[in-house]
């Protein structure tokens, strides 16, 4: 990078703006090899208020569909011989433009070769509808709302004819662009609008960019596929999900797109399930591990998690969203459903009305501590907690401590008694162990089958109507 320059990309347009000056220059398009025309993806564009003019739809999806045929090499070497034959026909009267520019402007010799290139175009398209019984209308006729529908379906058509670019061998795919395209549509037709999208997306070679407002389609997609742009102070910031962003960064970034939202703090964006820990362990432990078993944060599966710390006002809150029709879980200790001195027991959680069928049960079989292997545990406590005898932690160590009694207590004790790094609160042993996992295998059996669990009560919850009164 040059000295007093403030980035990478400074330095270069500094050095190709001072080629520009001495370099020859020509102000005009240049005609892209063919070679480089046909790699380029196709764009198709749909905006919101196309759903009023069918005929836009139609005539971008087919005009797609022509150029794509001009690609192929038997229509390729027709149009070929087209331009090639109206070069010809054009040649003599070049030639008198040639001669006469010559003699008004004196000039020796004036060179003049047009180039001939057909861009084939649908220009207009004719549509007509009828309903059953009754006589075909001219859509520029129709009302708003046939036309709007009549959209809609010419959109979910098209999909079909992407698949078939797709098995053609199209070589540049094509790139679909939504510019809210949920405009004017009700609730029930967003929802197809987020269907056909999803289709779009999962088309082979196709990529798929929307622009929106609308919560509907935000809701409907993984928050890592979502780019957030706003404006604040005059600046456009740009924020969005990467593959090594933690729950924290998570969380503030749907805490950050609620606000350019404008929600009010009774909604909670991508939430549809609300899943209660019993404390701080689970909640900074468990989104980590979700990330690193699925590949998606755990936002992404519609679930918000929160500490509830062991105290009667978490329970007082569940109890909350539970009667205001929102769906509630608690993940707790498998030996809570036996253990009446727990925190978080079956017994207490029946006091403020939940019952087992509201709870997930961690651990195999007995808490969140032991679903993790023998190897695993020896592997961090070499690495976080080595012992004052500068022996190995083997995992017979860690096999020893399971018929002991609460496990997750004896192993504490066993670091405190022989390591001068032990941890000074056993909650902590779990965080580290998650940082130390790197692969969707590392994360046990036991816990994704919990974790799938509340993926499957999460796609199923979500607000519900009330009960009339009686």
């Amino acid at each position: 990078m040059r000295e007093g320059q403030p980035n990478v990309k400074a330095s270069w347009i500094e050095v190709l703006e001072e080629h520009a000056t001495s370099a020859p220059t020509v102000a005009g398009w240049a005609q892209a090899p063919e070679h480089v025309v046909s790699a380029l993806p196709q764009l198709l564009y749909f905006r919101g208020d196309a759903a009023e003019t069918p005929d836009t739809v139609v005539r971008s999806i087919l005009t797609a569909k022509l150029r794509e045929y001009t690609l192929r090499e038997e229509t390729r070497q027709k149009i070929t011989d087209l331009e090639t034959d109206f070069s010809g026909l054009l040649k003599d009267d070049a030639d008198r433009l040639q001669k006469l520019v010559e003699e008004r402007c004196g000039f020796d010799s004036f060179s003049l070769e047009p180039t001939v290139q057909f861009r084939p175009t649908v220009s207009g398209v004719s549509m007509t509808a009828a309903a059953p019984g009754q006589r075909a209308v001219s859509l520029a006729s129709a009302g708003a709302g046939r036309s709007r529908r009549i959209s809609l379906a010419l959109w979910e058509a098209s999909q079909q004819l992407l698949s078939e670019a797709a098995e053609d061998g199209v070589t540049g795919g094509v790139i679909i662009a939504y510019d809210e395209p949920d405009t004017h549509l009700d609730y029930e037709h967003q929802r197809r609008i987020m269907d056909m999208i999803k289709v779009s997306a999962s088309a082979a070679q196709s990529t798929v960019i929307v622009a929106t407002h609308s919560l509907n389609l935000i809701d409907g997609v993984d928050i890592q596929d979502i780019v957030h742009l706003n404006s604040r102070d005059g600046r456009a910031y740009v924020q969005s999900l990467g593959a090594e962003d933690s729950d924290e960064d998570t969380r503030r970034f749907l805490s950050n797109m609620a606000v350019s939202l404008g929600f009010r703090n009774s909604v909670l964006l991508h939430e549809r399930c609300f899943v209660g820990v019993e404390g701080p362990t689970e909640y900074a432990a468990l989104p980590a591990l979700f990330k690193l078993a699925f590949g998606y944060p755990i936002q992404s599966a519609g679930i918000a998690l929160w500490d509830c710390g062991g105290n009667d006002g978490a329970l007082n809150f569940a109890k909350f969203l539970k009667k205001h029709k929102r769906t509630v879980l608690f993940l707790v200790d498998g030996d809570s459903i036996r253990d009446k001195e727990k925190e978080f027991s079956l017994n207490r959680l029946e006091k403020y009305g939940f019952t087992e069928k509201d709870c997930l049960f961690l651990g195999d079989p007995n808490e969140l501590e032991d679903v993790f292997s023998d190897d695993q545990w020896a592997d961090t406590m070499n690495a976080e907690w080595p012992r004052k005898d500068e022996q190995q932690w083997t995992p017979k160590d860690v096999a020893d401590l399971r018929s002991t009694g609460k496990f997750s207590k004896s192993l504490h004790s066993l670091l405190y008694q022989h390591s001068e790094q032990a941890p000074r609160k056993k909650e902590s042993m779990v965080v580290e162990l998650t940082r130390r996992l790197r692969n969707p295998s590392d994360v046990p059996p036991a816990l994704v089958k919990s974790f799938e669990d509340a993926i499957k009560v999460a796609r199923e919850a979500g607000l519900a109507y009330w009960p009339e009164e009686s």
